[in-house]
């Protein structure tokens, strides 16, 4: 990795990982339905009976 394009290559990597693991731990405490806000989408989502 001599280059500056494959060091900005991982840092976009790392950045992009680094906000999955951090939304993905979010979701995870917020109980994991809707968004974690206060706007009630996770109690509009309504699944028809087969």
């Amino acid at each position: 990795m001599d280059d500056w394009q494959s060091w900005a290559a991982l840092g976009v990597v790392l950045v992009t990982a680094a906000a999955m693991i951090w939304r993905a731990i979010r979701n995870q405490k917020a109980g994991g339905s809707g968004c974690g806000g206060s706007c009630g989408c996770g109690s509009k989502i309504k699944v028809k009976p087969h």
